[in-house]
Parts: structure tokens; C-alpha cells; sequence
């Protein structure tokens, strides 16, 4: 315990330098090891204000995981995306959407901004899945032609072709 409160004298010193990554590690401490939630919270906020990514999807996740806040989660990760560009912070909308509340719409509102900004292959595939669970076949085969260009998830978005009845080759 000791070796640990010495390292957050340290990080505090760190934030000081205006690195927002320390603040990040001093409230995943409060976290993690108190489970002192308003402290990581100010921590967190701390280092988002330093740009620092690991601070917004932390405290995104805390509202998500630890304290069973799924809008509250996607509030921090949308602020993370439109005021210090989160890449990141994209696709964990999108889940949160479809995990929490079953809201294909703004799902595929945020992997289509997901696709578009990092041109992630899970994002093409996953347009596909949710067009497909939304009976909209045009769209889902679209998506999983543009999906089957990807390498990473070739195999899959051609058996998904192939289901709806659609040559690949």
C-alpha cells in the first residue's frame, strides 16, 4: 500500500507537469484499488482536460462497467468524440447502443462515423449484421460486400453473403 500511495505522489506530480495520462492512472487508483468513484470521476475529468484518451474511456467505462450507467457512459464517450476527437471512444457507442438498449439506429448512426474516420473492418461488418437484424437485405449486402474487402473478415462477410444468397466471386 505504501509503495502505492508513494507512486500517486508521483503521478500527482506528473498531472502538475500537465500530463494528462497520470491523471488517468491516478484515478483508475481510486477506481480500481478504493472503489472511490467520485475521486476517479474528478481525476478522469482531470486528464480529459489535457486531451488525454485513456482519462475519457475510463471514465466512460466506469459509468458503463462499475457503476451500471450506460447513458451516462455514452454522454462521456460522445463529449470524448466531439471535443478531443476520441477514435476510439466511436465504436464503444456504438456497442453501448446495441448492448444497452437495443437502439439499432443510433448503432448505425456511430459505426457508419466509425467506418468513415477509421476505416475499421468491424465497423463495415457490423453495418452489415445490423442492417441484416433490421430486415433491410439491400443494405446488410452492401455492407458485407464492402466488409468482404477487408482480410481481417474476408470469410466472414462472404458466408454472410453467401446466406443471403449472394455470389462473392
Amino acid at each position: 500500500m505504501q509503495d502505492k500511495e508513494k507512486g500517486i505522489k508521483y503521478y500527482k506530480k506528473c498531472y502538475e507537469m500537465e500530463y494528462g495520462l497520470c491523471a488517468a492512472a491516478i484515478g483508475e487508483y481510486y477506481e480500481e484499488d478504493k472503489k472511490d468513484y467520485k475521486k476517479a470521476e474528478e481525476w478522469y475529468k482531470k486528464g480529459f482536460a489535457l486531451k488525454n484518451e485513456g482519462s475519457i474511456n475510463r471514465l466512460g467505462f466506469m459509468y458503463l462497467e462499475d457503476l451500471n450507467n450506460p447513458k451516462k457512459a455514452i454522454y462521456w464517450f460522445k463529449e470524448g468524440y466531439n471535443k478531443i476527437n476520441c477514435k476510439s471512444c466511436i465504436e464503444i457507442i456504438a456497442k453501448t447502443y446495441i448492448m444497452n438498449f437495443k437502439d439499432y439506429s443510433n448503432a448505425i448512426k456511430w459505426y457508419k462515423i466509425d467506418y468513415k474516420e477509421n476505416k475499421t473492418p468491424e465497423a463495415v461488418y457490423n453495418l452489415g449484421l445490423l442492417y441484416e437484424y433490421s430486415k433491410n437485405k439491400e443494405k446488410a449486402i452492401k455492407w458485407y460486400q464492402e466488409a468482404s474487402k477487408y482480410k481481417e473478415i474476408k470469410t466472414l462477410a462472404e458466408k454472410k453473403l453467401k446466406e443471403l444468397g449472394v455470389s462473392y466471386e
